[in-house]
Parts: C-alpha cells; sequence; structure tokens
C-alpha cells in the first residue's frame, strides 16, 4: 500500500495565497499544490515560479493551475481570495469586496463533492468563513 499523496488547492494566486503556498512546500506539508484565481495568467506565473522552488527542495511536489474542479479531491482547500487593504482601509472595510469575491467563487464550487477541509483566510477573515459555510462550501 502506497502512501496517500497530499492535494492542497490554493484559491487566490495573490500575495497571501502564494506564501501560503511556498510555507506549505517549505514544511513538506503537500506533494500536490493547486491554484485557482480568477487571473488564470498571474495563477500560471505564481505556480511556475514556485515550480522553480521545488528544484531546491529534498522532497517532490507537483505545482500547478486547475480549475474548481481539482477541489473535488483535495485534501486541503485555502481560499485565499480578497483584493489587497488600501491604506487607511480596515479589514472591515473590505468585507464587500470580500463577499462579492465569495459569492463567486461559490457559485463555481456549488455542485461538487468536497471531501477536504476549507480554511479561509480571506479577510475579514471570521465574517467571510461563517459565509462560505452558509454557502456550504
Amino acid at each position: 500500500m502506497g502512501l496517500k499523496l497530499r492535494k492542497i488547492v490554493i484559491i487566490g494566486a495573490g500575495h497571501v495565497g502564494t506564501m501560503c503556498g511556498l510555507s506549505l512546500m517549505y514544511r513538506g506539508e503537500v506533494d500536490e499544490l493547486v491554484y485557482i484565481d480568477i487571473d488564470r495568467e498571474k495563477a500560471y506565473s505564481q505556480a511556475l515560479d514556485l515550480d522553480d522552488a521545488v528544484s531546491l527542495l529534498p522532497h517532490q511536489i507537483t505545482v500547478r493551475t486547475g480549475d474548481y474542479g481539482d477541489a473535488e479531491d483535495a485534501d486541503v482547500i485555502v481560499m485565499a481570495a480578497g483584493v489587497s487593504r488600501l491604506p487607511g482601509q480596515t479589514r472591515l472595510d473590505m468585507l464587500d469586496d470580500s463577499i462579492r469575491i465569495m459569492k463567486e467563487v461559490a457559485s463555481h464550487m456549488q455542485g461538487l463533492h468536497i471531501p477536504g477541509i476549507l480554511i479561509s483566510i480571506s479577510n475579514p477573515a471570521d465574517i467571510v468563513a461563517d459565509y462560505l459555510w452558509m454557502c456550504q462550501v
């Protein structure tokens, strides 16, 4: 019996999502890392950069871009989608943009069978996590 591969999908290939993936790679917590972002070119670029970093690690990791269907066999999904906070803005000021983005993401995930764990790190974190739970994502 072989070892089960650990697949993590990160939704959002911005600063936070990219650093989350990098941290998971360096800690050896992932075997397959998949980025999903509305800006597919950005996600692809980030995946290529992280794939280059993998060559220096002692363990093999596949880093790629994907789509929401990849969530169906992911062990963990990290919600890192959102907009950057502007100077003077609080996390709560980001609520309208965050909920708009979560509605879009939830629409893509409805109907998928997702056996893994969803971790939300999008701001405002508690409100976004509660919203995603209410959407049954």
